[in-house]
């Protein structure tokens, strides 16, 4: 039988994930648009509503990490080289846009700050970079358990996770900085917060869940799970599940011709756009990305103009490796 859930059709998903994430950052951080520019909401609170829905966009790279865990187990690729792919990828934005950044005036040079953002584990320059110190320590947790067998036992995984999670709200309601950006705790209470998502992905794919009979009906609670998001409740507490609810129902879904297309190509460059757009938004094309005013055109523009970007980066990080692994061989040789 089709994998539901295929390297495609998580392709397609990153897509519409990094669109979702380019709402959320598009309207979600009102204080960082200025010098005159705005945007006109949707009809009815319908911007807000977006933006609701939108909050999704991370967890759903993090059950994908996860979901991934589950298929490349075993396999010989390294801790090392897994994170390395990552900061390289960090490091070659840096390498362009900490400078022009700096030259620009957008940025105060400390030599300490900027070790400290390419670290990966300080994030004042770009705040949406937070996500790489979370990918870093999944990665690490996942080693860990697979070391230690316990992912031999999904329900002890489960177990563990959920203690993990109700850990990190118990620390929060001790250190209530925890939720505060950028201080020493926040980046153990994201992760003990955000993990549970992961384990979901894991979990998911370990009982291929997505290839099962009932994965539509399954898909429709996400529907009924998603609207939870709109309570007082935390968030953290539904993800888990209303993430795999909201694949599944993706799963069901048939895309075709220029969309499938379009999401396929925003899939493929999903990395380098998370990594470059809020560049984008917030430093260095904020007037053009704004320059219409309504909501729908500044996605489009912004999609417009980030996907090159990415492109580009993307292009240059292959030569660069082709560069190196051929010095490589003829030292080896």
């Amino acid at each position: 039988m089709e994998d539901r859930f295929n390297k495609e059709k998580s392709l397609e998903l990153k897509g519409v994930a990094i669109i979702f994430m380019f709402w959320l950052h598009l309207y979600g951080h009102d204080n960082l648009i200025q010098n005159g520019n705005y945007y006109t909401e949707l009809w009815g609170g319908g911007t807000q509503f977006l933006l609701t829905l939108s909050s999704i966009c991370v967890p759903i790279f993090i059950f994908i990490a996860g979901y991934g865990f589950a298929i490349k187990q075993g396999s010989e690729k390294s801790l090392l080289k897994t994170i390395g792919g990552l900061y390289k990828k960090i490091w070659l934005v840096a390498l362009f846009f900490f400078p022009l950044a700096l030259f620009l005036g957008k940025l105060d040079f400390k030599i300490t700050e900027l070790g400290l953002n390419l670290s990966g584990f300080y994030f004042s320059y770009c705040g949406e970079w937070w996500f790489v110190s979370l990918y870093v320590l999944l990665e690490v947790y996942a080693r860990v358990l697979e070391k230690t067998k316990v992912l031999n036992n999904l329900k002890l995984v489960a177990l563990i996770s959920g203690l993990l999670m109700i850990a990190g709200y118990g620390m929060k309601v001790l250190i209530p900085t925890a939720e505060k950006i950028n201080t020493l705790e926040w980046i153990p209470y994201t992760f003990l917060i955000k993990q549970p998502i992961f384990i979901s992905g894991y979990i998911c794919k370990k009982l291929d869940v997505f290839n099962r009979p009932a994965v539509a009906k399954f898909g429709i609670l996400g529907f009924i799970a998603w609207a939870f998001m709109f309570s007082n409740i935390p968030q953290s507490f539904f993800l888990p599940i209303v993430v795999p609810c909201f694949i599944a129902a993706f799963c069901c879904v048939p895309i075709t011709g220029i969309m499938k297309k379009g999401l396929l190509l925003l899939g493929k460059n999903s990395t380098y756009m998370w990594l470059t757009h809020s560049w984008l938004i917030y430093k260095f094309l904020q007037p053009v990305i704004f320059s219409m005013h309504d909501v729908v055109a500044n996605l489009i523009v912004l999609v417009i103009t980030d996907l090159p970007v990415a492109f580009c980066f993307k292009s240059f990080e292959g030569k660069v490796s082709k560069l190196l692994s051929d010095k490589c061989s003829c030292v080896t040789q």
